[in-house]
């Protein structure tokens, strides 16, 4: 809960009930902010902002809740065991203020090993519920999850050979679960809209990919399907949605010829293509650069971001084109490292700051920001976790106003346990550094497309083959940042 707000009256017993404590050990200063994660505070001094020493008082209290206003919540799965691929892969906030996250339990040699979640968070970081989701027997990957106003959660997975989509209300409970079944479906993007239409993009068979609209009850609307050009390739594609529900994807091709090659496409909401497009970067650059992916937003009126990896030199150098609306294309060069470093995930706030969640082996937990006026950029990060980023299924990033929540994988203790982040006034709570080179922007060339649209052929049923369960971690804290 959260403590009465000004000017309502506030008590001793609240306090407690709130921060813990005995009946004979409720005095003001067992709550200094810091104790029993208590926080410090963001308003007057006289409210909502309690003191870490000296005197306190009981209308320091007003509006606080249990928890950080800056907070890290590291968490193992499963067994220490073993304990690989703990992620995050999706986050999301409520409109009051409640995060959710999404992605893989694991480390535990025994069957499932590899597990789905969903999970509901205070904003103050305190843990809510947590569910697992996945077959009985085999490995779960969820690979996004987007989050309603209302707190409705929908996340994509691949449980043994098949993809599906569930739906968690805001109390935690499993509403519907839908099979989506073909060739080698593996969910690339997910969206929901404000009137909780569910968006999906699939890879399947290799070079086709769909496009999915479910009604928030799992009943599938429509299916439309691109394909017709055998150099797509598997895997390699993502999504963003505007506030008319119009759907973008972008996905990489090989061209001998021309070098990088990506369609760019957009469906309305009710299904009707509005245009394929394929473009080319020129000759030196390349596909695969070392195993990156691109990823995208779309901002609510339209607004077009991306970053397309474009070259690697060897295996761990590699470039991406940015582009950024008002500050033009921007080319970003990574610096070379012992380990793959890529790109999972980016978003922009409400004045077009763009925010970039990288896997840099040298820093761990950080993100990019790009200025909406210019092509600089500033990296953000923070000495309290350490660790690095998960390169399998991206970490998922969101902003509320000034606030960026993303995930992260790592941890000083443990290499392979994970990390959801919530930080406001983006920047607070950490420093800056500086791994990345610019050069000159690469130009998109507009070419002839292969890709076609048709209807979609995926099979898309109802079912109850996931097993949905309560969850504690097998080790989890939240801690402050500092």
């Amino acid at each position: 809960m959260t403590l009465p707000a000004y000017p309502n009256a506030i008590s001793l017993q609240q306090i407690q009930a709130e921060f813990g404590g005995s009946s004979s050990n409720i005095a003001l200063e067992n709550y200094y902010a810091g104790g029993a994660n208590v926080p410090s505070g963001t308003t007057s001094p006289t409210s909502g902002a309690v003191p870490s020493s000296g005197a306190i008082s009981l209308e320091n209290f007003w509006g606080t809740s249990k928890g950080y206003n800056n907070w890290y919540y590291n968490w193992i799965g499963y067994s220490n065991a073993g304990n690989f691929d703990n992620y995050v892969s999706g986050t999301g906030v409520d409109s009051s203020g409640n995060i959710y996250s999404a992605g893989v339990f694991g480390g535990n040699f025994s069957s499932p090993y590899l597990t789905g979640y969903v999970n509901k968070f205070t904003s103050k970081g305190v843990i809510q519920w947590t569910r697992t989701i996945g077959l009985s027997s085999g490995v779960t990957r969820v690979y996004g999850s987007a989050t309603s106003s209302a707190g409705n959660t929908y996340a994509a997975l691949v449980s043994g050979s098949s993809a599906y989509l569930v739906k968690y209300n805001s109390s935690g409970t499993l509403q519907w679960q839908v099979a989506i079944s073909g060739t080698s479906v593996l969910p690339m993007g997910i969206q929901v809209s404000s009137a909780e239409n569910v968006y999906v993009l699939t890879n399947s068979s290799t070079t086709v990919y769909t496009m999915l609209k479910f009604n928030s009850s799992g009943t599938l609307q429509w299916q439309r399907q691109l394909s017709g050009d055998p150099n797509v390739v598997q895997y390699r594609g993502c999504m963003g949605m505007d506030s008319s529900e119009n759907t973008y994807a972008i996905f990489q091709s090989l061209d001998s010829t021309y070098g990088a090659a990506y369609y760019a496409v957009e469906y309305n909401s009710s299904g009707t293509i509005q245009y394929i497009n394929y473009y080319t970067l020129g000759s030196g650059t390349t596909n695969f650069a070392g195993g990156a992916l691109p990823i995208m937003y779309i901002g609510p009126s339209g607004s077009y971001y991306y970053a397309l990896p474009v070259t690697a030199t060897g295996t761990n150098n590699i470039t991406y084109f940015i582009g950024v609306p008002g500050a033009g294309g921007l080319y970003m060069t990574l610096a070379s490292y012992p380990t793959l470093t890529t790109f999972l995930a980016m978003t922009a706030d409400s004045s077009g700051n763009v925010y970039i969640v990288d896997n840099s082996p040298n820093y761990g937990t950080s993100y990019l920001k790009i200025p909406s006026t210019s092509g600089s950029w500033t990296e953000y990060v923070t000495s309290s976790i350490g660790g690095t980023f998960d390169n399998i299924s991206g970490g998922g990033i969101t902003a509320t106003g000034s606030n960026i929540l993303f995930g992260s994988q790592g941890s000083p203790s443990n290499a392979t346990s994970a990390n959801l982040i919530y930080t406001e006034n983006n920047g607070t709570n950490f420093t800056t550094a500086s791994e990345y080179t610019t050069g000159t922007t690469y130009t998109l060339t507009l070419r002839t497309a292969s890709v076609t649209d048709s209807a979609g052929t995926l099979s898309v049923s109802s079912t109850s083959a996931l097993t949905d369960s309560a969850a504690t971690p097998y080790s989890s804290s939240l801690n402050g940042l500092t």
